[in-house]
């Protein structure tokens, strides 16, 4: 007959805790008084009462704080562009250094129904030193404008520029340009204008704004139209 190798419960922990039965007879036992009773349960085991209570300790221990490691922090940081241009091959734009700053100094363009829309102008270098670790929520554009006569001029465009070509969507506005001062606001702080911004893009200095302005279909004569600034706020999250 094949020899019966049988064990405790426990893990083997020494020459003693082996018992070998061949034909009968014993080779080596181990002390019978510590061997598994009343069907193989261990005297010396855990009863289930006490095995319920380490369960819920155990659950208990498994219990995890779900808080964020921070409070989200906001912040919206404004700036004038240190470097404004016209793009195309003519220049039309007057003053145009004057957008840097609400001063009451305007840069000024002549248009027409011969000479529409305005060379768009760039606006860009805001300086902005965004952490790398922001997220960024959103952009305005605000503009302090007027026409020489009002009603005769719109927006051509105000898109995002950078990396050399225009990017996102166009928010200008379809209204008249007035003959009185007034403050224009494009886009808002929950707005990328259809864009994926990162800090690292709206920190460069070819990050800005191109806008131009068309005369309004249908009307005659001619117009001037002036800007006296252009500024951009960021409202990012860390």
């Amino acid at each position: 007959m094949a020899a019966v190798i049988s064990t405790a419960c426990g893990a083997l922990t020494g020459a003693d805790d082996l018992t070998i039965v061949s034909d009968g007879g014993t080779l080596a036992s181990k002390d019978p008084s510590t061997l598994p009773v009343d069907g193989g349960h261990d005297s010396n085991a855990p009863a289930p009462a006490d095995l319920d209570a380490a369960s819920d300790a155990s659950d208990d221990s498994a219990v995890v704080d779900a808080a964020p490691d921070h409070a989200v922090t906001c912040t919206s940081v404004s700036a004038y562009p240190s470097n404004i241009s016209e793009l195309g091959l003519f220049s039309q734009w007057g003053n145009l250094p004057t957008i840097s700053s609400t001063d009451g100094f305007y840069a000024d363009c002549a248009i027409s129904t011969s000479n529409s829309p305005t060379p768009s102008v760039f606006a860009a270098d805001l300086r902005f030193s965004i952490p790398s670790n922001a997220v960024i929520q959103g952009v305005v554009a605000t503009m302090v404008r007027r026409a020489r006569n009002g009603g005769d001029v719109v927006d051509a465009s105000m898109r995002l520029r950078w990396s050399g070509k225009l990017q996102g969507d166009d928010r200008s506005d379809p209204s008249a340009w007035s003959a009185l001062k007034n403050t224009m606001t494009y886009g808002t702080e929950t707005d990328v204008w259809g864009t994926a911004l990162t800090p690292a893009i709206v920190n460069g200095p070819d990050f800005g704004v191109v806008f131009a302005a068309k005369w309004i279909v249908g009307n005659s004569g001619n117009d001037t139209v002036y800007i006296d600034s252009i500024q951009m706020t960021i409202r990012y999250c860390l």
